[in-house]
């Protein structure tokens, strides 16, 4: 999964982000080498993990679902 964009104005000097989902930090640099702009030295990649807090990830894909003990469910009252 790949999500990619320019931002606004630059955030600490980045000019864009990608947000790729990736089994290892291998593949995500692997994958970013093949971009032609980082490829041909317009853009410097910098590999940042992130972890993702208080979303359901599993809308994001539904790999990431959360083993069991972690899911919570809601009761009204």
């Amino acid at each position: 999964m790949e999500i990619r964009g320019d931002f606004d104005v630059p955030v600490a000097g980045a000019e864009a982000a990608y947000l790729l989902h990736t089994p290892t930090r291998r593949e995500a640099a692997d994958w970013v080498r093949r971009d032609p702009l980082v490829r041909h030295g317009h853009y410097v990649p910098d590999i940042v993990e992130w972890r993702l807090v208080g979303i359901n990830t599993g809308a994001v894909d539904p790999a990431l679902k959360p083993p069991d003990d972690l899911t919570t469910s809601t009761t009204e009252t």
